[in-house]
């Protein structure tokens, strides 16, 4: 009955559609299992939530089942915020970035509580082990399925002792205090003034991240502008997702009345971050991208990045012009952190706007990307308009969802029709075909019944004939 909470890299679904409490009392049971059977008796767990409010319940579940296997060494990575909507949940709120920085070297499992960008009636989990990566939904289901039977006794004491927890472990202290260090360092080495609207998305994951930016702006000659900064369970200004441009609204219209020099939106969970530029224009994931590159190969001096198959074609070009190396990957977290590892890369980005960073394990961070998004815009004395324009050339529509009946058959039709011509073709993944005048891609999704699909070209014509030719063919 869960099969269809497994996505990709992480576990999600309307909360009781069917993800219950039976299922965290039985997630609880698996990480008994597994830590016993590799690390008992000293394996250590930490875990963090967004501001969803049925995870209160979901947590409490989980912890009872830990608690009831004598699994002690678990770790509430909360921090403290304000006007929550209950006295408890203050305590326990944190992004993903947070905890992903957090778990490295320190402790054997990673649990967060989110949903991600998903509207406020879902509910999720991701966990992370000593793999370094986002356990893949597969591994993750073939795990847990085996303790799934076991129901939820709901006679018994659920345990309440996380929630008194109020006061972080030397443990969680000592990377806090190291993570403030590692981003003060960056962001007090800028010198510019830079005046900055943040959308925090109704607060539904930072409270680290919310306290920094107070300290930071303190320090250096950075104004920010707040907004839906207030705990909202229901997410009632906007959702936030880059596939939707009315979630940008609000934060556009700030940037406008304030006249600041960019405009940032958090996703939920926020291991993703958007950039509105100072003419209200919404710069794309892989423009961002070769910013952040930019700014970091001048501190390198040489580097590969490693970048999804939907990436622009001038990106690719002003990477490989430059004498360094761009590393085409498979859409995906594991495939990119797999390939930068490989490859020792500095950065790598895919169209999620996800964006990976060495130095905090190969995971996303966004404040580590803002700080290089107004790097470089110092270091060129530029504004974010002007780096991007360059890259603006071409015609570039926005990722489209097309749903059919059978992936494989539809994408094999596309696959005869342009595979029988003279176009290069690249299968990194799903088809890719280029052409002087325009590229597109077409993959099948992890998740859905969908093929995603890309197009660049000269012009908006030629990528509406293109277009209408795909789904014909489709």
């Amino acid at each position: 009955m869960y099969d269809s909470c497994f996505k990709s890299y992480d576990i999600r679904s309307v909360y009781g559609e069917p993800l219950d409490i039976k299922f965290a009392y039985n997630l609880g049971i698996w990480i008994w299992q597994h830590l016993y059977s590799s690390i008992w008796p000293d394996a250590t767990l930490i875990f963090g939530s967004d501001v969803r409010q049925a995870n209160n319940e979901i947590i409490d579940w989980f912890i009872t089942w830990l608690e009831k296997s004598w699994i002690t060494n678990y770790y509430n990575a909360g921090i403290h915020v304000e006007n929550m909507w209950d006295q408890y949940h203050q305590w326990w709120v944190c992004s993903s970035s947070f905890l992903y920085y957090f778990w490295k070297n320190t402790f054997d499992l990673w649990v967060v509580f989110t949903a991600s960008h998903n509207p406020p009636e879902y509910v999720g989990m991701k966990i992370i082990d000593t793999t370094w990566q986002l356990i893949p939904s597969l591994q993750l289901k073939n795990m847990i399925s085996e303790y799934i039977p076991l129901d939820t006794n709901h006679d018994a004491d659920l345990s309440k002792s996380w929630k008194e927890k109020l006061e972080l472990n030397d443990l969680v202290q000592k990377k806090l205090e190291s993570l403030h260090s590692l981003l003060t360092d960056k962001f007090t080495s800028l010198s510019w003034t830079y005046n900055i609207v943040i959308d925090f998305s109704n607060w539904a994951a930072v409270a680290y991240e919310q306290e920094f930016f107070k300290h930071i702006a303190w320090l250096t000659n950075i104004n920010i502008t707040y907004i839906c900064d207030k705990a909202d369970t229901n997410y009632s200004i906007h959702q936030s997702d880059t596939q939707v441009p009315h979630d940008y609204e609000t934060l556009i219209e700030k940037v406008v009345e304030t006249s600041a020099d960019l405009g940032i939106m958090f996703d939920w969970d926020w291991d993703r971050l958007w950039f509105v530029d100072h003419a209200w224009t919404i710069v794309e994931w892989d423009i961002i991208t070769w910013i952040i590159a930019s700014d970091m190969l001048k501190k390198s001096g040489w580097g590969i990045i490693v970048h999804d198959v939907f990436t622009s074609r001038t990106v690719i070009d002003k990477i490989q012009s430059l004498w360094w190396t761009p590393v085409k990957c498979r859409v995906g977290h594991t495939h990119v952190k797999k390939l930068m590892q490989e490859n020792w890369a500095i950065f790598g980005g895919e169209n999620s706007w996800h964006l990976f960073f060495p130095e905090v394990w190969w995971f996303e961070f966004p404040l580590l990307a803002l700080f290089h998004v107004m790097s470089e815009m110092e270091a060129t004395r530029q504004s974010l308009n002007t780096l991007a324009e360059p890259y603006l050339i071409f015609d570039k529509m926005p990722l489209k969802k097309i749903g059919v009946e059978n992936t494989d058959q539809s994408l094999g039709r596309v696959i005869d029709r342009f595979t029988s011509k003279w176009y290069k073709v690249d299968n990194t993944d799903g088809i890719g075909i280029y052409d002087n005048d325009f590229w597109f891609v077409l993959r099948p999704s992890n998740t859905e019944p969908v093929l995603k699909l890309v197009i660049e070209s000269q012009d908006q014509a030629m990528t509406k004939e293109l277009l209408q030719e795909i789904q014909d063919l489709l």
